[in-house]
């Protein structure tokens, strides 16, 4: 039987320009944020250590860290989607990797601290993945989660499940062909996927009710071009939908992938289309701002390998109001909207691995200097350089700073195992060292420059 553990994690907590990235030695990716009832944040994200786990980041209203808790069952475990309750505990689907590597849906009930009340699991047939991917309160005293179910074969759908407040199954409410995503639109649900039902492959757009009745199922595709059309991301736009993803056009002799944003009525009939873009221009998601604009997030890619990543304000007739490149190594995976703009959580590539990102905006896409409160301060202008990473014997450290300035080195649970000084290179002896992840930090007055290595 597995063990459901919950762990303080030790991690390093950064800021990148204003940005709080968050991580512990491999990679880490940032994938669900909500608001909490006291107004703060909740940062549910994928951690990497010897399996992957489930890791949930609570915030204040000022964006300070208040705990952090590492979620595992025993084996590989993915997220789905986070809410918090009445209680101001949470509610938590996603997916676990059994023994023999099987996959099924996972819903954990955790308490205000982030401790674990009650778990279930759901899907039973080796032959089917099951992932949780949506939660929601559906009322007091029932909860509505989603979970795609995959077949090896390729064929896939969404479910609707109603449970009790103890994860116990009381309804279904509706089954939707090759869903992938659920949004709410007022009490409906919006459901997003993409379809081979047709050539090439299309977006697929169903409506729901809050018992289940279908309101239309449309699946979309473009009759003047031979490409496919796959949206990724939908949100309401008026009485109707705005579907952002991207369309891969085939021509005799160019392939390549531009944005695609689709604008539907009430009754699914598309309203119309855009596409535009160069060599490779993706939409990943797509939220309304709660006034019929839009924040989009997404990439391009020139030059194979040349990626910028950015976050777009979009209005309803598919305009662009403005776009802020955030570079390659910023990637977001989710919007939320706020009083005072919105923020994102993504990942952050340092080096060689990857971290939680979570930053916030005003309307216009400025950073917002409150960030800093209460947050240790990481900067990268002076270039830093850890290598050989992994090191086994020598670890070299290089920047470019104009004095002296101090080092440390500490292991995962925070004990110091190295301090020094450095001006401009620094070669450290780490032989002795146990194995394992360690985090070298440079101190420039009240700012501090992170590093994560391996000892191996």
């Amino acid at each position: 039987m597995k063990r459901l553990f919950l762990s303080i994690l030790f991690i390093s907590t950064t800021i990148i320009s204003q940005a709080i990235t968050f991580g512990g030695p491999l990679n880490d990716y940032g994938r669900n944020l909500i608001r909490t009832n006291d107004n703060g944040y909740a940062l549910l994200s994928q951690y990497s250590d010897t399996t992957k786990d489930l890791y949930l980041v609570k915030l204040d209203a000022s964006a300070n860290l208040q705990w952090t808790k590492q979620i595992g069952n025993g084996g590989d475990d993915y997220t789905g989607d986070i809410i918090q309750t009445a209680d101001s505990g949470f509610i938590i689907i996603g997916t676990t990797g059994d023994s023999i590597g099987n996959l099924h849906a996972w819903l954990l009930r955790l308490n205000a601290n982030g401790d674990s009340i009650w778990t279930k699991t759901y899907g039973t047939d080796p032959n089917t993945i099951f992932q949780g991917v949506y939660a929601e309160v559906y009322s007091p005293t029932q909860y509505s989660i989603g979970i795609v179910r995959a077949e090896f074969t390729g064929n896939s759908d969404l479910i609707l499940l109603r449970t009790d407040t103890t994860g116990i199954v009381t309804d279904t409410i509706w089954l939707a062909q090759f869903g992938q995503s659920i949004t709410k639109h007022g009490s409906d649900y919006l459901v997003t996927g993409i379809t081979n039902v047709v050539t090439p492959d299309a977006t697929s757009l169903l409506r729901f009710d809050s018992t289940g009745v279908n309101i239309f199922t449309s699946i979309y595709f473009d009759n003047n071009l031979i490409s496919d059309v796959s949206g990724f991301s939908t949100t309401p736009c008026g009485n109707g939908t705005l579907t952002a993803g991207s369309t891969n056009l085939y021509t005799a002799s160019t392939n390549f992938t531009e944005f695609y944003l689709m604008r539907t009525d009430s009754a699914g009939d598309s309203l119309w289309t855009k596409h535009w873009g160069d060599s490779t221009s993706v939409f990943t998601f797509i939220i309304n701002d709660n006034h019929d604009e839009f924040y989009a997030a997404g990439y391009t890619e020139g030059l194979p390998g040349i990626r910028n990543n950015f976050i777009m304000k979009i209005d309803s007739t598919g305009d662009t109001l403005w776009t802020k490149n955030i570079g390659p190594d910023l990637n977001v995976n989710e919007i939320l909207i706020t009083e005072y703009g919105f923020a994102v959580i993504g990942d952050s590539l340092n080096q060689t691995t990857t971290d939680i990102w979570f930053m916030r905006y005003d309307t216009l896409g400025h950073e917002l200097d409150s960030l800093q409160t209460g947050i240790i301060n990481s900067i990268d202008e002076y270039d830093l350089k850890v290598f050989p990473n992994p090191s086994s014997n020598s670890l070299y450290v290089t920047l470019n700073t104009p004095g002296l300035l101090e080092l440390s080195i500490e292991n995962l649970s925070g004990e110091t195992v190295y301090k020094g000084k450095i001006n401009e290179n620094a070669k450290i002896d780490i032989s002795k060292y146990s194995n394992g992840h360690y985090i070298l930090k440079i101190y420039s007055g009240s700012k501090i420059i992170t590093r994560k290595f391996i000892k191996a």
